[in-house]
């Protein structure tokens, strides 16, 4: 008798075993549960609000795609408006080596009392203004790969103008290409 009641005390202990396992287990699914719960909640919150948003955008007689449409252009007007204000800029203080731009921008300099680029950059050279306007085009049409490769075709005093301004950077490895700061991240 005594074995059968060892056997069952252990029996006893075998089950108590897996009922605090099983205990552990439905508190574990009702804490699993709850966050469903909780996860679904938020969801619907922002069912509704996303409904709200189109309601006002329905009602108001506006599709998501004309707001869109309307803000990108409102987007590229600003931007020409930017880059009208950049070339007039770079046409005052940074013009073209011809014989006509160096003329007038002596006259400018003597008139203004503001010193200009120093010397005009060699025959065949492309303007600061066609530098910046080539690593603006590449950082929107390579984002991956935004280096420009400036060799002779770009007269070095610019190149150095942007890098001195911290508004270009030189490759780390080739200190032939440059690229634009990446000011957004």
């Amino acid at each position: 008798t005594e074995v059968l009641i060892a056997q069952l005390n252990e029996a006893v202990d075998a089950m108590r075993e897996e009922l605090d396992q099983r205990e552990r287990e439905v508190l574990r699914t009702r804490g699993l549960v709850d966050e469903e719960r909780a996860i679904r909640s938020q969801l619907q919150q922002r069912v509704r609000q996303a409904r709200d948003v189109g309601d006002f955008a329905s009602t108001s007689g506006e599709t998501s795609t004309i707001t869109a449409e309307r803000e990108a252009g409102v987007l590229a007007e600003d931007n020409r408006a930017l880059m009208v204000a950049l070339s007039d800029f770079l046409d005052v203080y940074y013009p073209n080596a011809s014989a006509e731009g160096a003329a007038e921008r002596s006259k400018k300099s003597r008139s203004s009392g503001v010193p200009l680029l120093a010397g005009p950059p060699p025959a065949g050279v492309r303007s600061l203004k066609e530098l910046l306007e080539a690593l603006v085009n590449l950082s929107v049409l390579r984002p991956n790969d935004p280096y420009l490769n400036i060799g002779r075709g770009y007269h070095e005093p610019h190149v150095e103008l942007l890098v001195r301004a911290h508004l270009a950077v030189r490759h780390p490895k080739d200190g032939r290409l440059i690229k634009l700061v990446d000011f957004h991240k």
